[in-house]
């Protein structure tokens, strides 16, 4: 095996094309799958990883075609905000894995999307007694699987949901953040 701290020691001692040549074989060589190595479909298979079972509804709130396209359609709506100008989307953006890749959130008050969202200053002084959101925004990825037990069993009318398990349910669950003043303004 080609020690690559002894290639770049060795520089002042040889020419710009022997350094590389030289880091081009290394690099070839560190490529090549020892034949005793396993591959990764070997290294998944000992893991014995299983597929996740059928999302289970609430017995009062089956799922259909017409829920889910209304869903999607609020997902992205601000109408459910007081000002109607955040919607799920916003905090829960799928660029950015269903988060905001903020470490704090901005809700209401906000102008841009992600990383790049931040405070509008203008309306900040307008309306100054609306606190930024104490903890991030997690992802909305898998969701439906909240409370799931390693025997297969959950009950989604009982699935723990925020970071504190302050609320159980989808159903509950969504109703938080646009009752929330700094979230979704709520309160208007």
């Amino acid at each position: 095996m080609i020690n690559l701290n002894a290639l770049i020691q060795l520089k002042p001692y040889f020419s710009k094309r022997t350094v590389t040549i030289l880091l081009v074989a290394f690099v070839f060589a560190s490529c090549r799958q020892s034949e005793n190595k396993t591959s990764i479909d070997e290294e998944i298979d000992v893991l014995e990883l299983e597929q996740l079972p059928a999302v289970a509804h609430p017995i009062d709130n089956v799922s259909s075609s017409a829920k889910i396209a209304l869903g999607r359609l609020l997902f992205w709506d601000p109408i459910l905000s007081g000002h109607k100008d955040v919607a799920c989307a916003t905090c829960h953006h799928p660029d950015f894995a269903y988060t905001d890749a903020l470490d704090l959130p901005i809700g209401v008050n906000g102008i841009g999307l992600g990383p790049l969202r931040s405070e509008n200053a203008s309306v900040l002084q307008l309306d100054s007694l609306i606190k930024r959101v104490p903890r991030n925004s997690p992802t909305v990825l898998n969701v439906a699987y909240n409370g799931l037990t390693s025997a297969g069993d959950y009950a989604p009318q009982a699935a723990p949901m925020f970071w504190d398990s302050r609320m159980l349910g989808l159903e509950a669950q969504c109703q938080g953040p646009p009752n929330s003043r700094s979230e979704m303004r709520g309160d208007a």
